[in-house]
């Protein structure tokens, strides 16, 4: 089971703490809150008509998931809906959906001018291909579900956690994983990321309404077990940046992860936290950029928002001072924009371009999830 640690003790808890008396003005996180969406709703406009992000023709033409601008925005825009008081889904988040049911509709044509692999270079990044996007159409659509307040799978749901299951790796080292989409970009697409790319997988079977603990085939029942194999196996030895995405799934599948797993991965996260109350995505991994520019080692919105939102989900004891202090950085860091920032791990992108603004699109969504999840009604 998870570390359980009451809400609303927690809540009395961060509200007392010295330094945070932004906790209990409501209508400013509410305010911030707006901004960001606002910002998120735009980015997702923006990166619809990008046009590496494009695959397909005519009306099958379709945006990729990506790991950066809208997964999180996925993991996020309900929870700031409901915050803010708006129905979903929203236009952005709806046309998200909608083209991922298309793409689970007409799976076995994936590879074909009129949808297209997410990559089709070569033979490899086409078996990549398929396991990532397995693994992203089931998140979408388990989220979207979820959001819907459905009792059970969609029918699309269900479609797509049969492409899930077909795609994992059965057998050897990897077994429980997918193959995943390695471009040597961190921290999504790189040579540590199968990892991150089984926690994603565990967090869509943790979030699918009833699927978990429903009336599993045996073969459901194999892939789920490979599944929690694997990312307990690899707990111990992936990046710290890896294991709070796994301990993140603990967080939506009870069991994933024993309580002294999950304080395991918690400590190392405390560890990390800079003195100005954030953190920072350099000191979550191995990173060094391939333009040779030094890596910034500032607090960033991205590795702040992420294990905030972990910690809050874990509901770890012991941690009030500690997460007072990351969301007061949260509340003091947001851009005029609406943005949060945060910067590339790979090299030195122009903030203002489209690729420039990526992390910051991922750290928006989660400083914004963390605002909008531990304000008091």
């Amino acid at each position: 089971m998870p570390l359980r640690f009451a809400p609303l003790r927690l809540v009395l808890m961060l509200a007392a703490c010295v330094g945070c008396p932004a906790i209990a003005r409501a209508a400013d996180d509410v305010a911030q809150v707006r901004r960001a969406t606002a910002y998120l709703d735009a980015r997702q406009d923006a990166w619809a008509k990008f046009p590496h992000a494009q695959h397909g023709q005519g009306p099958d033409r379709t945006s990729c998931v990506s790991c950066h601008t809208a997964m999180p925005y996925a993991c996020a825009r309900a929870a700031l809906g409901r915050f803010t008081g708006e129905a979903y889904p929203s236009p952005q988040s709806k046309r998200m959906v909608d083209q991922v049911r298309l793409r689970v509709a007409h799976w076995d044509e994936l590879d074909s001018p009129r949808f297209r692999l997410l990559s089709d270079s070569d033979a490899r990044k086409k078996v990549e291909s398929r396991g990532t996007e397995a693994v992203l159409n089931t998140l979408i659509l388990a989220l979207d579900d979820a959001a819907r307040g459905r009792k059970a799978p969609g029918e699309s749901t269900r479609a797509a956690l049969r492409h899930l299951w077909a795609t994992q790796t059965a057998a050897g080292d990897d077994a429980g994983s997918w193959e995943w989409f390695n471009f040597g970009e961190e921290p999504w697409e790189a040579d540590d990321s199968r990892a991150f790319g089984a926690a994603l997988a565990a967090i869509a079977i943790g979030s699918s309404p009833g699927y978990r603990t429903g009336a599993l085939s045996d073969a459901e029942a194999r892939g789920v077990e490979r599944l929690r194999s694997y990312l307990r196996r690899r707990l111990p030895v992936e990046t710290l940046y890896n294991r709070v995405w796994i301990l993140f799934a603990s967080t939506v599948w009870d069991g994933l992860l024993t309580p002294d797993e999950q304080r395991a991965v918690v400590a190392p996260m405390l560890a990390k936290q800079r003195a100005d109350g954030g953190w920072a995505l350099a000191t979550l991994g191995p990173y060094e950029r391939i333009d040779g520019s030094a890596l910034p080692r500032d607090s960033d919105a991205y590795a702040t928002g992420l294990v905030l939102h972990v910690l809050w989900r874990s509901q770890s004891g012991g941690v009030q001072p500690a997460f007072a202090k990351g969301r007061a950085w949260l509340l003091t860091h947001q851009r005029d924009d609406g943005s949060w920032p945060a910067s590339s791990m790979n090299k030195r992108h122009d903030p203002s371009s489209m690729v420039g603004k990526f992390m910051s699109d991922a750290g928006t969504a989660f400083a914004a999830l963390v605002i909008a999840e531990t304000t008091p009604p």
